[in-house]
Formats: structure tokens, sequence, C-alpha cells
């Protein structure tokens, strides 16, 4: 099975998608504190059944041959490096995901 991205196609549809689902217009209260009159919510997107396709496809295509793994930064990263190991093995290219903390965990292995 080939999941080999069209690249304008491909980010058309997560533009579409992320336009559809993502992008909110109104006012927001930012993390940073500021205002804001639109919010750009990416979990709508990178948990969405074809969102996660099509960014797992056009990440891996990035990916340099050789590489063993791909990371992130917990929470937000989570489901994009999923989305990248699974498309990784479909395509008998399988990578390893790692989700990194910006702590270690207080309880079980104390991984970070």
């Amino acid at each position: 099975m080939q999941f080999t991205p069209d690249f304008t196609s491909d980010r058309q549809f997560l533009l579409d998608l992320f336009a559809q689902l993502a992008y909110r217009e109104g006012d927001f209260l930012l993390s940073s504190g500021v205002r804001s009159s639109y919010y750009i919510n990416a979990k709508e997107v990178t948990l969405h059944p074809q969102g996660s396709l099509t960014i797992g496809r056009l990440l891996l295509s990035m990916v340099p041959e050789g590489t063993q793994g791909v990371a992130g930064l917990t929470l937000g990263a989570d489901p994009i490096v999923a989305a990248v190991t699974v498309v990784s093995a479909m395509e008998n290219r399988p990578l390893v995901g790692l989700i990194v903390r910006k702590q270690p965990k207080g309880h079980g292995t104390s991984a970070t």
C-alpha cells in the first residue's frame, strides 16, 4: 500500500480542513493573556481521520531515509507523532515514536 503524497492536493486538503474545523472567529483569551479575534484549534485536524492520515503522509515524506524515529512535545504533538508512525509502518519504513515531556512524571516510571 503506497501513501506517497501529492503535495499540492494534500496541502490544499489540510488547508480546507483547517478552515472548516479549526478556525474560529470571535473574542478569545490566549494562554499568553493577549486577546485575539480568531483562534485555531489544530487538534480538530490532527485528530480527524483524514487529517491525521494526510499529516502522516506529508510529514513522513519529509523525513530523511535512515531516520529511526520521530518525536514531539506532549500534548499537542501526540497525534502527529502517532500519524507519522502509523503511516511509516504502512510504508514498510517503520519509525519509533517518542513523546517528550517538559518535566519528568512524578509517578510510574518517572519517564520524561
